[in-house]
């Protein structure tokens, strides 16, 4: 059971931050950012609903894969939205 608690926070951890991450990807191409990933940027540009959608969507998707046919990446899944988010705090942060 200790197992299973510990890859749902893993699974939320994750989920979460990437949420964070389009929120935050969304502010700064609102103030004049570019989005790197040109899959993305092609989605942004239809709108920016539809990008938060689609970000969310195959985020659920990559990460159900990962769960069932490799949970240990979990981990490392979760801890590399962590930096992203940390990443974006960070230039916000610097704005004050």
């Amino acid at each position: 059971m200790k197992s299973e608690t510990l890859r749902l926070a893993w699974f939320l951890i994750a989920y979460i931050f990437n949420f964070a991450d389009a929120i935050f990807t969304m502010y700064a191409i609102s103030k004049g950012a570019t989005e790197l990933n040109p899959a993305m940027a092609a989605v942004l540009e239809i709108d920016p609903i539809f990008f938060l959608c689609v970000k969310v969507l195959v985020f659920a998707l990559a990460l159900e894969y990962i769960v069932r046919k490799a949970p240990k990446l979990l981990i490392y899944t979760a801890i590399l939205y962590t930096f992203v988010t940390g990443w974006h705090l960070s230039f916000w942060m610097g704005a004050w």
